[in-house]
């Protein structure tokens, strides 16, 4: 743990570019003004605090999850009304043959 706060302290006075790699979200506030972002086959440069970024990812996957979400209710009550539509017109039909 003491060797991680003399890092934080060197890396915040550093003037000049590093590559951090880590999990520590807490250590990646501390440390970082800019990030580039490798995901997948693509890279992006972000001049943001890395607060900013992982906010603006949980809104931009919440709102992903709720549409997708929405999408599968809505295929389902599709499915449902093409179901008793179909039944509906099959009695309509029945029924117009059982006049005759």
């Amino acid at each position: 743990m003491h060797t991680q706060i003399l890092l934080e302290k060197f890396l915040q006075n550093y003037n000049g570019a590093f590559i951090i790699v880590s999990h520590d979200r807490e250590f990646l506030k501390r440390t970082c003004e800019q990030t580039l972002e490798i995901e997948q086959v693509a890279c992006f440069f972000i001049r943001d605090r890395l607060m900013n970024i992982w906010n603006t990812k949980r809104t931009t996957d919440l709102c992903q999850s709720y549409n997708k979400k929405i999408d599968r209710e809505q295929k389902h009550l599709q499915e449902f009304v093409d179901r008793f539509r179909y039944k509906a017109l099959r009695r309509a039909r029945l029924k117009a043959n059982s006049r005759r």
